[in-house]
């Protein structure tokens, strides 16, 4: 697994913490922080699928 790609992976480490503190927590995010967790996981997509198919 090359470390770019384990470097994108933990880019969503604040969007798993969001969700784990709004589950055990009950703090909920505000909108802005949800769009930002999906702008987050959308770019984390895209660039991994540009990772793992260009070839090295």
């Amino acid at each position: 697994m090359p470390a770019s790609f384990v470097t994108l992976g933990l880019l969503g480490e604040p969007v798993g913490t969001m969700i784990l503190a709004s589950w055990f927590l009950a703090e909920w995010p505000t909108w802005g922080e949800i769009i930002g967790g999906g702008v987050i996981l959308t770019g984390i997509y895209l660039a991994s699928r540009s990772t793992l198919s260009s070839p090295d």
